[in-house]
């Protein structure tokens, strides 16, 4: 028994957890080192002394005596976190572990307690808590959605954004998975999410996600940890941002910019390249074959007796006129040969990578788009139209100028329609 006793008495001595005992009269027994640091009194100042006097507020005397008799008469032992006074008055706050002293004979003769100071962490959970309840009510103001996630990926917390675009509401969620993750978005989002952890530090991508009630929509995701007080991971954050409407007017901005480029380019009746950018594409065409020495032809192409189909059937049957004629080229041509409306009823072949030496080739390509009209019906709002051409054509010599060839083009048809028109003429 002194064995135990002196054993004992050096553990309560070298434990840096406070031990405390007293008798059936809550006048304090032992008091360890320990016990000296927490509460500022030494031993000598506490032994023989009421317990109660001298730690507890004196709104909480009452409650714990009754909680100290309940120890003693009934429950054996008790757990309880109180807030208790130290000789300078400081308030602290300390975590009991309670348990009533027996005799051999079962009877209680006193009460043990270890005592742990919890101030500390108590001011640090509560410091805490504030800064999770300020971000919350941060959280629930901000527009865009917002998830918080306990380190294993369970749902912990969803802004009011949150729920209204994704539908789902927190009561739903609490503690699951959000299900809103597409299959075709599942590995992009397991990469990104190891990433997080990984490295420890914020990740953001753009994915596609899903609403409660299935429609897709076009996120760009920020992604960032929140550390608990030793460090490690606890939370994991996400702010979504809605890009559905940013892309949708994105991609229509696109389209209109292809359509202000297309009608800036093309003729808009014949949907052919217009006057500006036929003249564009010849000087390109014309450059290139200048590097490479090669043939360039051009064919100046006017639909005979035009003013005939509009005085005998109307200006917008001469509109479908010219339309059908374009398409009949365009089905005629070679897949790189170019045409664009030049003006009125007259229009612009443009014939590159010709064999530099024979003209048969050249020859063949103009009299096939001049037999294709001739032998072709027009089909217009009033029915079928029969028209013939009349082309002048002009390949490149040396160093001629688009203009240039364009004027012998020009000067070339002029002498298909004097002789006869529904014919070819070469410049000389």
């Amino acid at each position: 028994m002194q064995k135990s006793e002196q054993l004992l008495s050096t553990h309560l001595l070298n434990t840096p957890i406070g031990a405390i005992s007293w008798d059936l009269n809550f006048k304090t027994v032992e008091w360890n080192p320990a016990a000296e640091n927490i509460f500022g009194y030494t031993r000598e100042e506490v032994v023989g002394k009421h317990i109660t006097e001298l730690i507890l507020p004196e709104d909480m005397k009452e409650l714990v005596e009754g909680i100290f008799q309940n120890i003693l008469s009934e429950k054996g032992s008790v757990h309880s976190i109180n807030e208790n006074i130290t000789k300078d008055g400081r308030r602290i706050t300390c975590d009991w572990y309670n348990t009533a002293l027996k005799d051999v004979d079962g009877r209680s003769i006193g009460m043990a307690s270890l005592v742990h100071d919890i101030t500390e962490r108590k001011q640090a959970e509560e410091a805490l808590r504030e800064s999770e309840e300020r971000l919350k009510t941060i959280l629930s103001a901000t527009p865009d959605p917002i998830a918080i996630y306990s380190s294993q990926g369970e749902t912990e917390y969803l802004n009011p954004a949150f729920v209204d675009v994704f539908g789902w509401t927190l009561d739903e969620l609490k503690g699951k998975r959000i299900p809103f993750v597409p299959d075709d978005q599942k590995q992009i989002t397991s990469e990104k999410t190891k990433e997080l952890l990984d490295s420890d530090n914020k990740v953001q991508f753009e994915t596609k996600r899903l609403t409660k009630h299935g429609s897709s929509i076009d996120v760009i995701i920020s992604a960032s940890c929140i550390k608990n007080l030793n460090g490690k991971i606890s939370k994991l954050i996400a702010i979504i941002k809605d890009i559905t409407d940013q892309k949708q007017a994105k991609q229509e901005l696109k389209l209109l910019n292809l359509k202000l480029e297309h009608e800036a380019t093309h003729d808009p009746l014949t949907g052919a390249s217009n006057r500006r950018a036929i003249l564009g594409r010849l000087n390109e065409e014309l450059d290139r074959a200048k590097r490479g020495n090669l043939k360039l032809s051009i064919g100046l192409c006017d639909i005979d007796h035009f003013k005939h189909v509009n005085d005998n059937h109307g200006h917008q049957v001469g509109d479908d006129v010219l339309c059908s004629f374009v398409k009949a080229i365009q089905n005629t041509l070679r897949p790189y040969d170019l045409v664009g409306r030049y003006g009125g009823e007259e229009f612009l072949l443009v014939i590159p990578d010709l064999p530099a030496s024979s003209g048969l080739v050249e020859e063949r390509i103009y009299e096939r788009v001049r037999a294709k009209i001739a032998d072709h019906k027009m089909v217009t709002r009033s029915g079928e139209v029969s028209i013939t051409i009349s082309i002048g054509i002009a390949s490149r010599r040396g160093d001629d100028t688009a203009d240039a060839m364009i004027a012998k083009a020009d000067a070339a048809l002029y002498r298909a329609k004097e002789n006869g028109r529904n014919q070819l003429a070469f410049a000389n």
